[in-house]
C-alpha cells in the first residue's frame, strides 16, 4: 500500500527505478536532485523523508547487484514507513525526517526490527549520526538543505555500518535558495560562494 500521496511517490518510485535500470552506479546525492526535482515536490514538504531512503537504497542495490524486483520491495516498504514520519518534526519532535530516512534506509538496506539484535545498533547509530550532523548546522528548517546532510552523511557513515560502499560526497551547491523564506544564506555550507576575482 502507496502512502497518502500515491501518485507523487509513484512518481518519485519510477524515476528510482529507472535510474536502477540504466545500471550505472547511482550517486546518492545526484539521484536525491533529481527527485527534489519533480515538479511535484515542494521546498518544503514530509516527501523529503521518502527521498532520502529511495536514493541511497537505489544506489546501495545497484551496487550489490540487486534485482529490480528487490528495489521494488525496498522503496514500496520506505515509502510507507516515511509516509508514518510527519512534516515538521525537525522542530515539532526535536529529529529532523531526514534523519528518520536515513534510518529507514539502513533498517530496510539490514532488514532490522525492533525484535531482533542483528543491526538494531546499527540502524540507530545511522539514525543518531546524520541527525548530528543535521543539529550541527542549525536551523531554521530547509527540507534540501538537510536531504543534502543527511545523504551525504549516510554515504561516509554506510561502509561503517552497514558494508556498503555508495561512493564519495561530491561537491553540493544549492540552487533553490531563492525558493526559501527561512534560507540561511551564507551560514549554509550549500550556499553558493562568491567568485573570488
Amino acid at each position: 500500500m502507496l502512502p497518502t500521496e500515491p501518485r507523487l511517490y509513484g512518481e518519485l518510485m519510477d524515476l528510482c527505478l529507472s535510474a536502477f535500470g540504466a545500471g550505472k552506479p547511482s550517486q546518492p546525492v545526484e539521484l536525491a536532485e533529481r527527485l527534489m526535482d519533480c515538479e511535484s515536490v515542494a521546498m518544503h514538504c514530509p516527501e523529503h523523508h521518502f527521498i532520502v531512503p529511495a536514493a541511497l537504497l537505489t544506489a546501495a542495490r545497484l551496487a550489490q547487484g540487486a534485482s529490480r524486483g528487490q528495489l521494488e520491495k525496498d522503496l514500496l516498504l520506505a515509502a510507507q514507513r516515511a509516509s508514518t514520519v510527519p512534516g515538521g518534526c525537525c522542530g515539532w519532535y526535536g529529529c529532523c525526517g531526514a534523519a528518520v530516512g536515513c534510518g529507514i534506509f539502513a533498517a530496510v538496506l539490514a532488514e532490522s526490527s525492533p525484535k531482533k539484535e542483528a543491526h538494531w545498533s546499527q540502524v540507530n547509530q545511522m539514525t543518531a549520526r546524520c541527525l548530528e550532523k543535521i543539529a550541527s548546522i542549525g536551523g531554521p528548517r530547509c527540507c534540501k538543505r538537510v536531504t543534502y546532510l543527511a545523504v551525504s552523511e549516510a554515504i561516509r557513515q554506510s561502509p561503517v555500518l552497514l558494508g556498503a560502499t555508495l561512493g564519495e560526497v561530491p561537491e553540493i551547491v544549492c540552487s533553490r535558495f531563492t525558493k526559501s523564506k527561512e534560507c540561511r544564506g551564507i551560514r549554509c555550507p550549500y550556499f553558493p560562494k562568491k567568485e573570488e576575482g
